[in-house]
């Protein structure tokens, strides 16, 4: 009975975080979501971890449920976007890292032409495990370069993908790269309880 009431206390607070801890200030400021990857272990020696995602000042929020987000440049309309922040929450639901990113993109391919895989990397930490993921495609007659993390723990996942479109003087190495050099300055895996929000 102990460990149900424990389990139970876990779900509770994965959910609290999920909903709760999202900084939801929209307005000209960076976003800061914080979002459980493995609470399972708050009171173990790793104290727990949590997922610190930092979106841009400079955009708005389009897109704002419990387990979905998006952004894009703030001057931007979301019918045609230059660039495009999501983050998608699984909170509770055990999802293995690179299963759900290649869930993802098997899941895109029919609708894209020019469908190309860039990079691919799977790391297991100690606590968590880590899929990052390049992809370039075409879609209603956009190229567009997708840079992808998800990040699983023992009972929560979190997505973020980072996509812009290319301008057509743009090389899709070099937006490719840069894209992954932001979206990695964005993510931080932090202790429970110890991010620091602007």
């Amino acid at each position: 009975m102990h460990k149900l009431k424990i389990f139970l206390l876990m779900v509770c607070l994965n959910a609290f975080c999920a909903a709760v801890f999202a900084a939801e200030v929209f307005k000209g400021k960076e976003v800061t979501l914080l979002l459980p990857i493995n609470h399972l272990h708050v009171g173990s020696e790793t104290g727990g971890l949590t997922l610190q995602v930092s979106i841009p000042s400079a955009t708005k929020c389009i897109a704002n449920t419990e387990n979905f987000y998006e952004f894009i440049p703030a001057k931007e309309d979301p019918s045609s976007w230059s660039k495009i922040y999501t983050v998608k929450t699984y909170v509770g639901r055990r999802y293995f890292a690179k299963p759900c990113s290649e869930g993802v993109l098997n899941g895109m391919r029919p609708s894209c032409d020019d469908f190309q895989k860039i990079h691919e990397e799977d790391k297991i930490e100690k606590d968590y495990e880590v899929s990052r993921y390049t992809v370039a495609y075409s879609y209603n007659g956009n190229t567009e370069v997708m840079c992808m993390e998800t990040y699983a723990g023992p009972m929560d996942s979190v997505q973020v993908q980072l996509t812009q479109r290319l301008k057509n003087d743009e090389k899709v190495e070099v937006v490719a790269a840069t894209l992954r050099a932001e979206l990695s300055s964005m993510i931080r895996v932090v202790k429970f309880g110890t991010a620091k929000v602007k």
